[in-house]
């Protein structure tokens, strides 16, 4: 099972610790409370699968998310295969 914790600090509305079994529900998160492209929330999806941590400090938004699962070069393979690399331009 795959544990990941979101850290929020800002927008103020959203702040606060989200804990979440999937990759799947971390991005659907992501998506709804985030005004971005699909690819980019794809891409930050990517980051935390690979590499197990993300940071985010960028337009207004302060987020951490951490995952107890790396799947490292299995990460865009996994990607690949549910779509998740489908709307990302310009390749992998």
């Amino acid at each position: 099972m795959t544990n990941l914790m979101l850290r929020c600090e800002s927008p103020k509305r959203l702040a606060g610790e989200y804990d979440s079994n999937s990759f799947e529900e971390l991005y659907l998160w992501v998506s709804r409370n985030f005004k971005r492209p699909k690819g980019l929330v794809n891409s930050h999806i990517l980051v935390v699968a690979e590499g197990g941590e993300y940071k985010s400090l960028v337009r207004g938004s302060c987020i951490e998310v951490v995952s107890d699962v790396r799947l490292g070069y299995g990460a865009k393979e996994l990607a690949r295969k549910i779509g998740l690399l489908r709307t990302v331009t310009g390749g992998d």
